[in-house]
């Protein structure tokens, strides 16, 4: 499996965009992590995120619900029986570094960290993190200006 590019920045499920107002969760994904879980979705995205792929004899995998199965090879599966055999451009959705900087920037947010903290760990700078928290405010994730949480 590839290593984490952004090991700093938390991942957040398709849900979890959808919750903090994150609109570019491709169906693929969502389809996905409803089937197999956001482990799977998870990995999945890390490992082929913004690639093309051919999907072929090797993802035909029986039962891919299996417990014992790895994520990938869930997927794999998964793959083959919803979209049979071809090629396919696999989406970022949530491991995109955009989708990743606004979950953690909502995360130490809510949690009552600084703008310039949030602008640290994430490696963006104010302004875009300044961004961020009016945009969560306006999907009602975090609380409006100068009301009480």
């Amino acid at each position: 499996m590839k290593p984490d590019p952004f090991p700093s920045l938390m991942f957040p499920s398709c849900a979890e965009c959808a919750g903090i107002g994150y609109r570019y969760v491709p169906a693929l994904l969502w389809d996905l992590e409803d089937d197999c879980g956001a482990d799977v979705m998870k990995a999945f995205a890390l490992q082929y995120g913004g690639t093309a792929i051919k999907v072929g004899d090797a993802y035909a995998i029986p039962d891919f619900r299996a417990p014992d199965l790895d994520p990938l090879s869930a997927a794999r599966g998964w793959l083959f029986q919803t979209k049979g055999r071809g090629d396919l451009v696999i989406p970022l959705g949530p491991a995109s570094r955009s989708a990743r900087v606004a979950w953690t920037a909502f995360h130490m947010l809510n949690a009552g960290a600084s703008l310039a903290q949030v602008a640290e760990r994430t490696a963006v700078d104010l302004r875009t993190v300044c961004n961020i928290k009016n945009k969560l405010r306006l999907v009602g994730a975090l609380p409006k200006k100068g009301s009480t949480p």
